[in-house]
């Protein structure tokens, strides 16, 4: 998985989880967090842990959340450097997925033993099928696993005058052998997680796009506003009789030229000029 999707908060609540045992409710998480302010939430569970145990690092909570590769890898790199003083062997005793399920239960009132028909869990929280048989979360089949597939013996071709040449046997795996339907397995579920996975990056990337179209309007929405309290500021002075130095003034200020779009070493005005006064004209 790439570092990015730790900014769902999963991986560092349970790195925490396993360092300190029951310090933080794996239960609260959210485990199908896809957008920022659901991995806020997470992050908070993380954030409150570090505080119950007075750990002196600030946990920069939404900076992991934006899903920004650098913030998560500095964080990450501090975590691995803090679990090595602490706990240095908590990767080989540490069961995260078997975890994650007990939560997931918890959460849903599952109790032991009961069947658990579809798990509602980002992809990169779930591990390969191979990776699941070795927990024991599934029946195990090493034993087929162990076995070696043999192509069946093919038989002798006799040629007149030659010996006798035995054809070797192909050393690929026959169809619907037990090898060959683990492989066809594997192969489909990491489709799945990469398709899982394009779905996220896209989704988030509509929520970015659907922010920065609303940024686009607010901004739009407030020029206009400000537009028309300086309209109705040139109508009042236009509209009085009395010519004083304020009202010229407040005149020469409405009709100044920005900066940008006047013209170079008093030559004609460029482009950017022609551009900003049908602008303007569009707006009366």
């Amino acid at each position: 998985p790439k570092v990015e999707l730790c900014s769902d908060g999963i991986a560092y609540c349970q790195i925490f989880d396993a360092i300190h045992p029951g310090a933080l409710n794996l239960a609260k998480l959210n485990f199908s967090s896809k957008f920022e302010d659901d991995h806020l939430r997470n992050l908070r569970l993380l954030d409150d842990a570090f505080k119950k145990l007075a750990i002196n690092k600030i946990v920069p909570v939404s900076k992991l959340a934006k899903s920004k590769f650098q913030d998560n890898m500095e964080f990450l790199q501090w975590l691995y450097g803090y679990s090595a003083k602490i706990s240095p062997h908590i990767a080989k005793t540490y069961e995260g997925y078997q975890k994650r399920i007990e939560a997931y239960c918890k959460q849903k009132g599952i109790g032991k033993g009961m069947p658990i028909h579809d798990i509602s869990m980002n992809a990169h929280l779930i591990p390969n099928k191979t990776h699941i048989k070795r927990m024991g979360t599934e029946e195990s089949n090493e034993e087929e696993e162990e076995k070696q597939v043999y192509a069946p013996p093919q038989a002798k071709k006799m040629y007149p005058g030659k010996a006798a040449e035995p054809i070797e046997a192909s050393d690929e795996a026959p169809e619907g052998s037990a090898e060959s339907n683990e492989l066809n397995n594997q192969r489909r579920k990491q489709l799945i997680n990469l398709i899982s996975s394009l779905e996220y990056e896209m989704t988030e990337q509509l929520q970015k796009h659907k922010a920065f179209l609303e940024d686009i309007a607010k901004i739009e929405s407030e020029r206009d506003l400000y537009y028309g309290y300086l309209r109705q500021i040139e109508d009042v002075c236009n509209s009085s009789s009395e010519d004083s130095a304020a009202k010229k003034e407040i005149l020469a200020i409405l009709y100044e030229e920005p900066e940008d779009f006047k013209s170079v070493d008093g030559k004609k005005k460029n482009q950017f000029s022609l551009n900003y006064y049908f602008y303007v004209r569009t707006l009366d």
